[in-house]
């Protein structure tokens, strides 16, 4: 049965828990839409809308759906790329700039040389604030999977092996070298920054498609050219999804399900719902295997809920949820944010016995 863990009441008993698996376990993050508010909406209802409409062939329908989504998250990144930002931008840039600060600080208190200073970040995100946030930290490598290797031609293009590349730092000097913090991050849908050539390969790409107009909306081949432009595993049915994004596509999800098989595989999860149907299946197989630790830090009740119900089964998942003490001094849920993580490991960071 998944154990539940009140941060409030119980956290001590977490605070042991992660140190122990942080100090000798290979570590991993999987963030959802959740990690973006209140810059990005989460996805909701609209998802379900989306794929309903392509499962009963309704296809503008589905395109239009599809666009009004999509344009809305590249809309928000236009304007974190050309600086012109509001609170909710800055606010939800400010979060992702101090987790990796506080990930970065993790790894350099680590001592432990049975493991490279490396952490994976899984991300369902399409949106840029972790490589915007990857720019304002220093002393860190994020790693996006791409090839940037002197080359002649302009392009930079994506290969998953680049996830199991080393970088260290060679004292020239005393003739020692230092290992780099390095955050692969592994974004399992695709990305904003994904564009495929014409040789359909990914390639790094940092323009976006212009918004259509009210005329360009209704037209199908104006729809699924933007909706198309750019590497992105879109919510609709498998039928409609470009073979050389699933093939990669599937190549993430391997490179997923070996870290959830590795043995002392420590896993955190912030904002993500578990509706994806198959990231939840190859995380239930991942479950399976005894040295894993997987902690879910639940939004809200709703998510407690559906978090106990769906991992039932698995002694090894613990969720996180958050209470206080009203005015009659009882107990009652609240909620548990991004913010409210990232104090946490804050707090981990201070103990002189982490690692």
């Amino acid at each position: 049965m998944a154990q539940v863990i009140d941060l409030r009441e119980q956290y001590n008993e977490l605070e042991t828990i992660l140190i122990k698996s942080i100090s000798s376990g290979n570590l991993n993050f999987l963030l959802g839409a959740g990690c973006s508010y209140p810059a990005i909406s989460t996805l909701g209802i609209t998802e379900k809308e989306i794929d309903e409409a392509w499962l009963l062939d309704k296809k503008i329908e589905g395109l239009q759906l599809t666009y009004k989504f999509l344009s809305s998250i590249i809309k928000i990144n236009s304007q974190l790329i050309s600086e012109k930002i509001g609170d909710n931008i800055q606010s939800t840039r400010d979060r992702y700039i101090s987790f990796l600060n506080e990930l970065q600080h993790l790894l350099q208190k680590r001592s432990n040389t049975l493991h490279f200073k490396l952490i994976n970040i899984f991300t369902t995100n399409y949106d840029l604030f972790l490589e915007d946030a990857g720019t304002r930290v220093h002393n860190m490598f994020l790693n996006d999977g791409f090839c940037r290797n002197t080359s002649l031609q302009k392009n930079f293009y994506f290969s998953t092996q680049e996830f199991f590349n080393y970088r260290g730092h060679l004292d020239a000097l005393y003739d020692y070298k230092i290992d780099l913090p390095i955050f692969n991050l592994i974004k399992l849908h695709g990305s904003l920054s994904w564009k495929l050539d014409q040789d359909k390969r990914i390639c790094f790409n940092n323009e976006f498609p212009k918004e259509l107009t009210d005329k360009e909306i209704d037209k199908e081949e104006m729809l699924h050219e933007y909706n198309t432009t750019l590497a992105l595993v879109l919510p609709n049915s498998q039928k409609h999804r470009d073979s050389v994004i699933m093939d990669v596509y599937y190549d993430l999800i391997r490179v997923f399900s070996y870290e959830l098989e590795r043995p002392n595989s420590l896993f955190l999860s912030i904002g993500f719902s578990f509706k994806d149907e198959h990231l939840a299946k190859v995380i239930n197989r991942g479950l399976r295997n005894p040295s894993l630790l997987f902690v879910s830090f639940a939004y809200n009740e709703e998510d407690l809920k559906f978090l106990k119900n769906r991992f039932k089964e698995f002694n090894n998942f613990i969720i996180v949820k958050n209470t206080l003490i009203n005015e009659k001094k009882e107990s009652i849920p609240t909620t548990l944010s991004f913010q409210d993580i990232i104090n946490i490991l804050t707090k981990l960071i201070k103990k002189e016995h982490i690692i």
